[in-house]
């Protein structure tokens, strides 16, 4: 009886384990799981050169290649004393002003075309 309930243990975790595995490279960029169908896009649907293919994935693997330094900037600067809600107090509002002028900006441009004559 043990082994039967072991067995099921060792199923949901294995389970567990392999779909968590699974996100983890669907939304990391470095790994390689969904670098053929991306070429693929660019490559066929795009009508990139390899060396702007190239180009693309270099710029997309910049977050990675500086991750260690936001990591290391996480674990030395301490601001207010807070920790990590120190640094949230800080760049939240500097975050959200871009994106408050983006939208401000696409109102204002969706505005500007429904008073445009036609």
């Amino acid at each position: 009886m043990a082994n039967i309930n072991s067995s099921r243990e060792s199923r949901q975790i294995f389970l567990y384990f392999s779909s968590l595995t699974l996100l983890v490279y669907l939304v990391a960029p470095e790994m390689p799981l969904l670098d053929i169908p991306r070429s693929y896009m660019l490559k066929n649907q795009l009508h990139a050169t390899a060396s702007q293919i190239s180009t693309f994935r270099l710029l997309m693997a910049i977050p990675v290649y500086l991750a260690f330094v936001f990591g290391m900037m996480r674990d030395t600067w301490n601001p207010f004393g807070w920790r990590d809600r120190g640094i949230f107090l800080i760049f939240a509002p500097r975050l959200r002003a871009p994106c408050l002028l983006s939208q401000l900006a696409t109102t204002l441009a969706k505005l500007s075309s429904l008073n445009s004559p036609r």
